[in-house]
């Protein structure tokens, strides 16, 4: 596993670009390579600021950001479904509102 400091960057990058990023295709690399690292530290709740920044992009303004945060959790549905049980009743009340 990667140092702490490492692993702490990366995942602040990744964020970063997926709100940056205006190439679907791009974006949605973005989005695959988020799950794919989530699901792995996710368990261990290695990303705390992931649920909100999904939280956010659904409440956004912006198509792309409610895209990209429902990409994510469909695949993440995929690796840690039985952990976003108790998310999935929020990002549903946040996207009604929306």
């Amino acid at each position: 596993m990667p140092r702490a400091s490492t692993l702490s960057s990366l995942k602040s990058i990744l964020l970063r670009c997926i709100q940056r990023e205006d190439v679907k295709t791009i974006s949605k690399k973005l989005c695959d390579t988020v799950s794919e690292l989530a699901s792995s530290i996710r368990p261990d709740n290695g990303w705390p600021e992931l649920f909100p920044f999904m939280f956010q992009c659904v409440t956004s303004d912006s198509e792309k950001l409610q895209e990209a945060a429902f990409l994510i959790l469909a695949q993440l549905a995929q690796y840690i479904g039985e952990t976003l049980v108790p998310h999935i009743k929020h990002l549903h009340s946040s996207q009604v509102r929306a």
